[in-house]
This record gives structure tokens, C-alpha cells and sequence, in this order.
């Protein structure tokens, strides 16, 4: 069985970097933060490194402030950086870049500006260490779903501020756009986009009002090559998520997430774009028709109840109880108070894996005491938020007719956080699969083959630069594959050490892992 392995390096980091003696340490990258914040970015480039970008606070003209681009090499030594002004009203946006080649693409937005140039797409040449930008202008007031490029074309999806979509083109040699046709636009949201080069189309999945979902395939150039109505199968459902993967020429899945329709449009206290769960569903399509869907609810899944908390255990098997007893009740899906973060689909010959990270918002009640007119107490209670509470990522295997062929899950253990990101990493090590998660300066790593649990959950330490290192404070840690046998955690560390000067500091780190 192989093991997570910490790579250690003759490292020294650079005059941006937190200073560190030449000697022996984890291969590991920190720069200076300030707790709380999140200004850094990352984007796995495989064997190239790994391209890290923030804005700083120096200003550049008008209304401009300058953004750091870094380029690290596979051995987190600094390659080359560069300063690149930009209207401190963009923001980042998206990223794209494709294994094997040289080239990364970014998306800045303005997506507050009424009008005129609201979008800036650089090109890097990860290589030659050379950037170019071209600007251009998208629908205004709205937001960057999916960002992707092809063929001198950024393809954008966005979500307007009047709860419409719209998918669009920009050529990253004239900066001409052109808008795609989407069904329903004014009332829809697109929850994927794909690209497929090798037959120039475009897929995406759009959900409109009233749970409508739809699947429409374009050209590069906006005709419409076929499309997919699947409202008449998702009866008493809200689509939450779902992603298309293509089995064949014109046919297909459908794999995301979904919940009650009697949860439509209800959510926590708590501002999240993560409606609330029910479990997984796989959908089919042929030749513009729909084939079937399926749902699975989380309450099948294997040791179900060991992984949620014990409220929703106590409601949950009342549910099961009145089913067949009370109509209402039997109509009713079992849903859990969860939100998910789902993963992309991955693919082994005919089996399709998807996985998701469950969490919900988590709440103290304070009570004060306050006073009448004739000073006679009277307690005032109220509930104030503690953060995201990951619970447990579930995962499930499927087969080309949307059949279930195994499901398991891995808890997720002492993560309460104001920030979400995605933390698990699953994947395929011979018949086995291997899931997990990044926090507190330590990776959790549980084996499963299927149904069964191989190894239970184990932890290891992803290694810290100075001896007595110990993170106190951790946030939007995460892990991925990155090329060959080897995976990039990064993230952001409050770190207390008494033995240095200052005794704590906050970075954003990066550690290099090797699996073997």
C-alpha cells in the first residue's frame, strides 16, 4: 500500500517569501498573510509548477494597483514574476490551462461597471515568462460562472444581477464577442459548461423556474446542434448541481446533485449558493431524447447514520417511520440540513465516480438579560453564527445505465470555518479508491475498495518549515493531484512558534506531497 511521503528539499525562499535558513526542510513555500483574508490564488499548472497571483497595495495610475504574478517550478523555486496593473475594481475570475501545454489563461471582471470594458483575459506564457492581455467587454452587472478557451476563443458564462445567464465568446485576438442563444435566458442559471475540441461543440446545462432543466449543444460559432429536455423526468426535484459527461456520439450522463422541491428557494441565515441536499442523481440522454434518471438518496448510502449529526439521525428515521403511513410524508424526500460542494465526475472505463463534501452552518444562542420599564428582567435570546461545519464526504460509483454499483464516505473531522473550498481529494489506485482531506496541517487518508472500508482513516503531517511549528489557525486548506506520483497542498496557516522572532505568523503556504 503506498503512503504520503514528505518531500524534503535544500530549500531557500526568496526576498518575498518569509525568510528561512539554507538546511534541510519540507519542500514548502510561505508567503506573508493577514489572518482572515483570502488575496491569493493558485492554479495548478502539472509539470511546469504552479502559477500563484495576488493583488498588492501598491497603485499604478488611475484607480489601477498592481497584481503579482509568481511562477514556481515543480520544486517551488521561484522561476520569474512579474507586476502587472490592473482597475482595483477587477476581480478574478477564472483560469484555464490544459495539461501539457505551455500556456495560462486568466479572467479579470468588473462585474459592478454598467458599461464599456468590463473584462481583461491574459495570456501567460508559462515558458517564455511572458504575459498579454486583451480587454474586452461582457454582459454588464453580472457575475463569471465558467471560464474556459479554445481555439483563440474565451468561452464565459455568466449570472446576471436580474437572475438571468448568458454565454458568450470573446476572441483573444480581436476582443469581439458574440452571445449564445440559451433557452429561457432571462430565467436561468447555468449550472456547466463543457468544451469539446474535438468536434468544436458546447455543451451546457441550464436550470430554469420551476425546476426545469435543460441540456443545449452549440458550435464554437452558436448554432445549435441538438438539445436535451429533461423537466418531464424531475418531478418533485431541485437540481442543485450537475455536470454532463459524453458516452458517445450524441448520447451521454448526467451526474449532480439534488433536493427536495419542498426545500425550493429555503436556506440558512447564512448567505450560501449551495441549496440544501438530497443525494445524487444520474441522468441519460440519446439522440435529443432523455433515457432515463435515477436518484439515490444519502440515507442509502453505506453507514449512512455513523457520519451526520444526531438531530438529523432522530428526523430522519421518524421520516422513514411515517413513510407508507402518512401520504404527505411518503411524497415528501428525505433531505438532509446539508449543503454540498461537488466534485468533478471521474471516469475508468465504464465506471463514473462522483463525490461531494456535506457541511452546514453551525449557531451558538446567546441569551441577555434586558430590563421593562419597571426593571423586572426579561431574557432576550438570539443565535449567532460559528461557521461551516464540515461533516462527511460521500462518494459513489455508477455504471453507463445510472446504476448505483457501490457508495462509501469518509467524515471529516474538526473543520468549523468561515471560508468554503473544496478540501477532499478522491482517486483510483488500482482497484482501490483513496479519499482525503487537507486541515490543520495534516492530511486524513482513508482506503476503500467499494463498499468496504480497506484502512480506516489515518493522518500524517504535511511538514512545516522550523521545528516546533505548530498551526493554531487553519483555513481554505486544500490538496490535488499534480503530476506523476505527486500532489499540492496549499492553503492559508496561522502558525505559532515560540522559538522565533514574533512568535506567530500567517502565510499562504504550499507543500509539496508525494504518494508512492
Amino acid at each position: 500500500m503506498r503512503k504520503i511521503v514528505v518531500i524534503i528539499l535544500l530549500s531557500i525562499l526568496t526576498a518575498n517569501m518569509l525568510p528561512a535558513h539554507a538546511q534541510k526542510k519540507p519542500l514548502r513555500v510561505e508567503i506573508a498573510a493577514k489572518e482572515d483574508t483570502d488575496p491569493f490564488n493558485l492554479v495548478n499548472c502539472a509539470e511546469l509548477g504552479a502559477f500563484v497571483f495576488f493583488p498588492t497595495a501598491q497603485e499604478v495610475g488611475k484607480d489601477s494597483i498592481v497584481w503579482s504574478f509568481y511562477m514556481f517550478d515543480k520544486n517551488l523555486q521561484e522561476s520569474w514574476n512579474n507586476g502587472i496593473g490592473l482597475g482595483q475594481d477587477y476581480l478574478f475570475a477564472g483560469s484555464s490551462f490544459k495539461p501539457n501545454d505551455t500556456i495560462l489563461y486568466l479572467l479579470f471582471q468588473d462585474g459592478r461597471k454598467k458599461e464599456g470594458i468590463n473584462a481583461v483575459v491574459f495570456t501567460v506564457d508559462l515558458v517564455a515568462s511572458t504575459v498579454r492581455e486583451i480587454k474586452g467587454q461582457l454582459t454588464a452587472m453580472a457575475n463569471v460562472g465558467h471560464f474556459d478557451v479554445a481555439e483563440n476563443y474565451a468561452f464565459i458564462t455568466l449570472e446576471t444581477n436580474k437572475g438571468g445567464a448568458d454565454l458568450c465568446r470573446m476572441s483573444l485576438k480581436t476582443a469581439d464577442v458574440m452571445h449564445f442563444n440559451i433557452p429561457e435566458k432571462d430565467k436561468s442559471a447555468i449550472l456547466n459548461l463543457v468544451l469539446n475540441p474535438a468536434n468544436r461543440s458546447i455543451s451546457v446545462i441550464s436550470k430554469m423556474d420551476e425546476g426545469k432543466l435543460a441540456l443545449t449543444v452549440f458550435n464554437y460559432d452558436g448554432a445549435i446542434l441538438g438539445a436535451v429536455d429533461f423537466t418531464k423526468m424531475i418531478i418533485k426535484k431541485e437540481i442543485n448541481s450537475a455536470e454532463v459527461v459524453q458516452t458517445g456520439q450524441g448520447k451521454g450522463l448526467v451526474f449532480g446533485v439534488y433536493g427536495s422541491a419542498d426545500y425550493r428557494g429555503r436556506n440558512s441565515e447564512i448567505e450560501d449558493e449551495n441549496p440544501l441536499a438530497a443525494g445524487y442523481f444520474v441522468a441519460g440522454f440519446e439522440n435529443n431524447q432523455h433515457t432515463f434518471v435515477k436518484y439515490y438518496n444519502f440515507s442509502e448510502f453505506r453507514d449512512f447514520f455513523r457520519y451526520i449529526k444526531g438531530d438529523d439521525v432522530i428526523r430522519l428515521k421518524k421520516h422513514s417511520f411515517l413513510k407508507g403511513k402518512d401520504k404527505d410524508e411518503e411524497d415528501r424526500e428525505t433531505a438532509l440540513n446539508y449543503h454540498m460542494l461537488v466534485h468533478p465526475v471521474l471516469q475508468r472505463d465504464s465506471s463514473f465516480m462522483l463525490s461531494g463534501e456535506a457541511y452546514y452552518p453551525e449557531y451558538h444562542t446567546t441569551t441577555n438579560m434586558i430590563y421593562d420599564y419597571y426593571g423586572r428582567p426579561i431574557p432576550t435570546s438570539y443565535s449567532v453564527f460559528d461557521g461551516f461545519r464540515y461533516a462527511v464526504a460521500f462518494i459513489a460509483s455508477f455504471d453507463s445505465s445510472g446504476t448505483m454499483r457501490w457508495s462509501n464516505g469518509m467524515e471529516i473531522r474538526g473543520v468549523l470555518t468561515n471560508f468554503l473550498n473544496k478540501k477532499c481529494l478522491s482517486f483510483f489506485e488500482g482497484s482501490d479508491v483513496v479519499m482525503m482531506y487537507n486541515a490543520e496541517g495534516a492530511l486524513a487518508i482513508k482506503t476503500i475498495r467499494g463498499n468496504e472500508v480497506l484502512e480506516q482513516v489515518a493522518y500524517t503531517a504535511i511538514g512545516m518549515l522550523h521545528a516546533n511549528d505548530k498551526v493554531v489557525k487553519d483555513y481554505l486548506s486544500t490538496i490535488a493531484p499534480w503530476y506523476d506520483d505527486f500532489y499540492i497542498a496549499y492553503g492559508y496557516h496561522s502558525i505559532r512558534n515560540n522559538d522565533l522572532s514574533g512568535g506567530r505568523r500567517t502565510v499562504f503556504y504550499i507543500n509539496k506531497i508525494a504518494y508512492r
